[in-house]
């Protein structure tokens, strides 16, 4: 049997909580263990050494983070790598990203692409021996809103063109 060890980072506790009723149904129950915190701030070196016992590799997992505004400077996301590099005794590392530049106001784009900021992200690792080649695809994806009270709901996604998507080895 495979175990997965998942560390999750958000600052929603609704999401968190989602999180780990995601982790705990069939066929991740009982095959999963898992940390989630609100930031790498409030995680200990302790926690994280534990969570990598037994581990394989590591995936650094990032779904519609890219695209925000306080992701204008990819060093948040780089320094979390960078933290995980250190303390992973050269585990192999993946990188599966999936993200989406949807309009602010109707119609329109914003004009950063997520396939940017993820270059700016490979430049930024390349220190670490992570090798990232950004790629874009395009297709619709399904839009989930959750609500500050951790319910959520399935709709429409809004129109775009612009989806970066990819799962790749990012270790030599």
């Amino acid at each position: 049997m495979t175990l997965l060890t998942y560390l999750g980072i958000d600052t929603s506790e609704p999401l968190r909580r989602l999180g780990e009723e995601l982790l705990g149904i069939e066929p991740l129950a009982g095959r999963c263990r898992a940390l989630l915190v609100e930031s790498l701030d409030t995680l200990e070196q302790q926690e994280f050494m534990r969570l990598q016992e037994g581990c394989d590799g590591v995936v650094f997992a990032a779904s519609y983070v890219v695209h925000q505004e306080f992701m204008q400077d990819m060093s948040p996301l780089a320094n979390l790598m960078r933290y995980a590099r250190e303390r992973s005794a050269g585990l192999p590392a993946w990188l599966l990203l999936q993200d989406a530049n949807y309009a602010k106001k109707e119609g329109k784009h914003t004009l950063v692409w997520p396939e940017q900021r993820v270059r700016l992200l490979a430049d930024l690792c390349e220190s670490l021996g992570y090798i990232i080649r950004p790629r874009k695809a395009t297709y619709s994806t399904p839009h989930v809103e959750i609500a500050p009270d951790g319910t959520f709901e399935f709709g429409e996604p809004p129109a775009t063109k612009n989806v970066c998507a990819f799962f790749q080895l990012i270790t030599p």
